[in-house]
Protein backbone atom coordinates (compact mmCIF):
# COMPACT_ATOMS: atom_id res chain seq x y z
CA UNK A 1 0.00 0.00 0.00
CA UNK A 2 1.17 3.65 -1.03
CA UNK A 3 1.42 6.66 1.31
CA UNK A 4 -1.91 8.87 1.37
CA UNK A 5 0.13 11.70 -0.19
CA UNK A 6 1.61 9.54 -2.95
CA UNK A 7 -2.02 7.78 -3.51
CA UNK A 8 -3.26 11.00 -3.92
CA UNK A 9 -0.80 12.31 -6.34
CA UNK A 10 -1.20 9.61 -8.14
CA UNK A 11 -4.57 10.03 -8.33
CA UNK A 12 -4.51 13.68 -9.85
CA UNK A 13 -2.19 13.14 -12.44
CA UNK A 14 -2.84 12.58 -16.19
CA UNK A 15 -3.09 9.04 -17.76
CA UNK A 16 0.48 9.62 -19.04
CA UNK A 17 1.74 11.06 -15.96
CA UNK A 18 0.59 8.55 -14.12
CA UNK A 19 1.84 5.58 -15.94
CA UNK A 20 5.26 7.20 -16.29
CA UNK A 21 5.57 7.55 -12.25
CA UNK A 22 4.36 4.11 -12.12
CA UNK A 23 6.71 3.09 -14.81
CA UNK A 24 9.36 4.47 -12.61
CA UNK A 25 8.11 3.08 -9.05
CA UNK A 26 7.95 -0.33 -10.58
CA UNK A 27 11.45 -0.17 -12.30
CA UNK A 28 12.81 1.21 -8.91
CA UNK A 29 11.36 -1.47 -6.65
CA UNK A 30 13.07 -4.12 -9.04
CA UNK A 31 16.49 -2.58 -8.67
CA UNK A 32 15.97 -0.88 -5.02
CA UNK A 33 13.33 -2.76 -3.14
CA UNK A 34 9.93 -1.95 -2.35
CA UNK A 35 11.09 -0.03 0.55
CA UNK A 36 13.35 1.99 -0.79
CA UNK A 37 11.18 2.67 -3.72
CA UNK A 38 8.41 3.87 -1.82
CA UNK A 39 10.23 6.06 0.52
CA UNK A 40 12.28 7.60 -2.46
CA UNK A 41 9.11 8.28 -4.48
CA UNK A 42 7.78 9.94 -1.34
CA UNK A 43 10.60 12.26 -0.27
CA UNK A 44 11.05 13.06 -4.12
CA UNK A 45 7.18 14.37 -4.18
CA UNK A 46 7.36 15.82 -0.80
CA UNK A 47 10.70 17.92 -1.99
CA UNK A 48 9.84 18.68 -5.18
CA UNK A 49 6.12 18.47 -5.74
CA UNK A 50 6.17 15.72 -8.18
CA UNK A 51 8.53 12.69 -9.09
CA UNK A 52 11.40 12.84 -11.42
CA UNK A 53 12.66 9.68 -12.14
CA UNK A 54 16.50 10.06 -12.16
CA UNK A 55 15.86 11.56 -8.44
CA UNK A 56 13.93 8.75 -7.57
CA UNK A 57 16.42 6.42 -8.76
CA UNK A 58 18.88 7.93 -7.13
CA UNK A 59 17.89 8.17 -3.73
CA UNK A 60 16.11 4.81 -3.59
CA UNK A 61 20.01 3.49 -4.66
CA UNK A 62 21.48 5.74 -1.68
CA UNK A 63 18.71 4.15 0.45
CA UNK A 64 19.50 0.47 -0.48
CA UNK A 65 23.06 1.16 -0.29
CA UNK A 66 22.60 2.26 3.10
CA UNK A 67 23.10 5.83 2.37
CA UNK A 68 21.45 8.08 5.60
CA UNK A 69 19.22 10.97 4.09
CA UNK A 70 20.70 14.26 4.29
CA UNK A 71 18.77 16.24 6.77
CA UNK A 72 18.60 20.17 6.75
CA UNK A 73 18.28 22.38 9.10
CA UNK A 74 16.49 25.68 9.18
CA UNK A 75 19.43 27.69 8.46
CA UNK A 76 20.01 27.32 4.41
CA UNK A 77 20.40 30.40 2.30
CA UNK A 78 17.67 31.28 0.88
CA UNK A 79 18.36 30.67 -2.97
CA UNK A 80 15.44 33.14 -4.30
CA UNK A 81 17.89 35.82 -3.48
CA UNK A 82 20.08 34.30 -6.25
CA UNK A 83 17.11 35.19 -9.03
CA UNK A 84 17.88 39.02 -8.32
CA UNK A 85 20.98 37.90 -10.16
CA UNK A 86 19.36 36.22 -13.30
CA UNK A 87 16.72 38.48 -13.85
CA UNK A 88 16.51 41.65 -16.35
CA UNK A 89 14.35 44.62 -15.50
CA UNK A 90 14.03 47.80 -17.34
CA UNK A 91 13.49 51.33 -16.00
CA UNK A 92 9.44 50.23 -15.22
CA UNK A 93 10.33 47.12 -13.09
CA UNK A 94 9.29 44.92 -16.24
CA UNK A 95 10.91 42.11 -18.17
CA UNK A 96 13.69 42.99 -20.44
CA UNK A 97 13.82 41.07 -23.84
Amino acid sequence: MLPDPLSEWLDRQNEGERRGALRTFRRVDRESGWVNAVEAMLTTLEATGGVDGAGVALLAARLAEGVERVEYDDDRPDLSEYDIAFTTTDEDGEGAE
